[in-house]
């Protein structure tokens, strides 16, 4: 993704199944920063953009994380690029 680009989450789960979607801003050097959240049941799709005039000097790039709001279970995407997305000039 470039700077002011979007980009798609799409979450496959069973009808039944609610959670919290979790898109994070990952710096060097630096904790990873909340981009975007939301809750959803199901199937979904999310957009989120990275935002006008970040760095990829400063920003590594963006991954998601899944809660399963019944167990507390987090799903993470894995710690390389891919499959997380890389903020690009």
């Amino acid at each position: 993704v470039v700077p002011g680009g979007c980009a798609e989450v799409t979450v496959l789960a069973e009808p039944s199944a609610r959670y919290a979607l979790r898109v994070y801003e990952e710096y060097y050097g630096q904790p990873p920063k909340v981009l975007l959240e939301a809750r959803g049941e199901g199937n979904s799709t999310v957009l989120f953009c990275a935002p006008q005039g970040v760095s990829p000097l400063a920003v590594k790039g963006y991954y998601v994380s899944l809660e399963d709001l019944r167990t507390g279970e987090i799903w993470e995407q894995a710690n390389s690029y891919p499959p997380r997305l890389k903020l690009r000039s």
